[in-house]
């Protein structure tokens, strides 16, 4: 289901990470085709001024949406796939318009104990990431996976399943800033550790 409080969207989502993919596109109507064809554009552009590397393009998608479900176990792959089914496009299309919009990046803040007037934990973020003049919504999404994961909520924006900062039923919360690794956009085999922390842990260490 969907809320709307004020320009900020809420999506509650349950199933498989496919099917919770599904579900934020649907749930987000021609908001979700709009941000799908920026972030294809974003893509394009981005190819544009690689010259001959740009041929990438044409295996690597597809090796990562092919390999990627076999190993990878955040399911962000699957979830990609659910975007996919939701829009009509195929897997390696759908991947295209999820990295179309990496390029941005947070700041983390956060206060606790003496800190603040009740002792409670504050967590907040700022976004070097641009919103594109409003086309890119700030949103809610919470997640209750079927697969044993645990439910937890992230704060982001659509088509982008890498939370700028999220917290999980444990209590555990944390804040992205995204820095490229060669665990996360080699050429071999990425992980994505930030969707695996909310999914499991239960604690900092």
């Amino acid at each position: 289901r969907r809320e709307d409080i004020g320009d900020l969207i809420v999506l509650h989502l349950y199933g498989s990470y496919r099917e919770m993919g599904r579900q934020q596109v649907e749930l987000l109507g021609p908001i979700a085709r709009d941000i799908y064809d920026l972030h294809r554009a974003d893509w394009s552009a981005l190819l544009a001024t690689l010259g001959p590397l740009a041929a990438v393009d044409r295996f690597l998608p597809r090796f990562w949406m092919t390999a990627g479900p076999r190993y990878e176990k955040s399911g962000l792959y699957q979830e990609i796939k659910g975007f996919g089914d939701g829009l009509g496009v195929s897997g390696p299309a759908a991947w295209r318009g999820v990295f179309g919009t990496l390029g941005g990046g947070t700041t983390t803040f956060a206060a606790t104990r003496t800190a603040t007037t009740n002792g409670a934990a504050i967590l907040a973020k700022n976004s070097d990431w641009p919103d594109r003049y409003g086309q890119r919504p700030p949103m809610v999404t919470h997640y209750r996976p079927t697969n044993g994961d645990m439910a937890h909520v992230v704060a982001g924006w659509p088509l982008t399943p890498l939370p700028a900062a999220g917290m999980n039923e444990a209590g555990l919360a944390y804040g992205l800033n995204f820095f490229n690794a060669d665990q996360v956009l080699a050429l071999g085999r990425p992980h994505w550790p930030y969707r695996r922390v909310l999914q499991k842990a239960t604690t900092v260490s």
